[in-house]
């Protein structure tokens, strides 16, 4: 007579005790597993399947990455939700990078705005310049329509500057027109108003000098200037603190009062 088997283990009719897995169980190694939930042999079939990664664990019979704490699964990655800023507050929730440092703080995105912008508008990170006239130094800080913000972030008197624009930015007063000899049009810009020199749609030998602001709005003029036409091009002099304005038959001196308002 020979030996008894083991509990588990049948013998297979030629003398051989042979292990036997219950119903649900894989023999693999010789030891009854459960391939939906074993990591060492996890598979989705009949066959003993190849161990899963570290970090990971078998569900159904597929590895999947495996969290502790109370850390969650993004992206295949475990990730703490109340501090990545790449899935702040849950998966794939960004906090904005715009102008800014990306931090997330108790699952909330807050903007760390890199130095020269301000996030003035929720919700869309450092978007603002807080550099200009709208925002000098502070989002909640502008500067007056005739004075510019200086790189000490102070609103001071505007400097008047040449330039140029395809088109007004608001309506032309009646009886005016643009008739630009050179384009785009020559403008002068300080602060926020820019000043067009319209032309008269009798033709006349005149000017006429008009400022909106930023929105387009008439903040300054219609002022009348005769001497010339259909303007050309302009010249500045700074240190006079005047433009010569350049037409189509003479010129005109526009002093900086004209373009500083009061």
């Amino acid at each position: 007579c020979g030996a008894p088997c083991d509990d588990g283990y049948i013998c297979n009719g030629s003398g051989v005790c042979e292990l036997t897995c219950q119903n649900g169980l894989t023999d693999c190694n010789g030891e009854c597993v459960n391939l939906l939930t074993d990591s060492r042999y996890c598979s989705s079939d009949d066959n003993c399947g190849s161990p899963c990664d570290d970090g990971e664990k078998c569900v159904n019979g597929n590895c999947e990455i495996s969290c502790y704490g109370d850390l969650v699964e993004c992206s295949n990655m475990c990730v703490d939700t109340s501090t990545d800023p790449m899935h702040c507050g849950g998966c794939d929730n960004e906090c904005s990078d715009n102008n800014a440092y990306p931090v997330c703080v108790e699952s909330e995105c807050m903007a760390v705005c890199f130095d020269g912008y301000g996030d003035c508008y929720e919700g869309d990170g450092c978007e603002s310049p807080i550099t200009t006239s709208l925002h000098c130094g502070s989002c909640d800080r502008s500067c007056e329509l005739s004075q510019d913000c200086t790189l000490d972030l102070e609103c001071e008197t505007c400097v008047v500057t040449v330039s140029s624009m395809s088109s007004p930015p608001g309506p032309i007063p009646s009886g005016l027109k643009t008739e630009c000899l050179s384009t785009p049009c020559p403008i002068v810009q300080c602060g926020q108003v820019a000043f067009w020199f319209f032309s008269y749609n009798d033709n006349r030998e005149a000017l006429n000098i008009v400022g909106y602001d930023t929105s387009g709005n008439i903040v300054s003029g219609p002022t009348n200037k005769s001497g010339t036409r259909y303007i050309d091009y302009i010249v500045d002099f700074p240190a006079d603190e005047y433009v010569k304005v350049y037409g189509q038959t003479d010129s005109v001196t526009v002093p900086y009062t004209n373009f500083r308002l009061p």
